[in-house]
């Protein structure tokens, strides 16, 4: 998706790995993740698929009502919005960018 049809400013990969929710489980890291159309569906990701998507396709911030269920970040992958779960503590920097974007 080229930067005329893009909603919401990018942030870096680098950025991106501060912000996400990162947990650990089997020995890997892994963040939550929403993805659908009617119906959200819910799943855990491997970090370092999240971090090659995100390299590739760009990773954004979301709207008001995902930031509104902690998942502040988004990768558009072709036709569909992967939404990622973002720390808690890290709400007001995320607030920070969205004003600093003028959003």
């Amino acid at each position: 998706m080229d930067k005329e049809t893009r909603r919401h400013p990018l942030v870096s990969v680098e950025q991106a790995k501060e912000l996400l929710a990162i947990h650990t489980e089997g020995g890997k890291e892994r963040v939550h993740s929403f993805t659908g159309g009617m119906i959200l569906m819910g799943c855990d990701v491997y970090l370092v698929d999240l971090l090659k998507s995100a390299k590739k396709n760009g990773i954004q911030l979301s709207g008001p009502n995902m930031m509104r269920l902690n998942h502040g970040l988004v990768i558009l992958e072709g036709n569909r919005a992967v939404f990622y779960e973002t720390r808690e503590d890290k709400r007001d920097e995320l607030d920070k960018l969205v004003a600093a974007f003028g959003e």
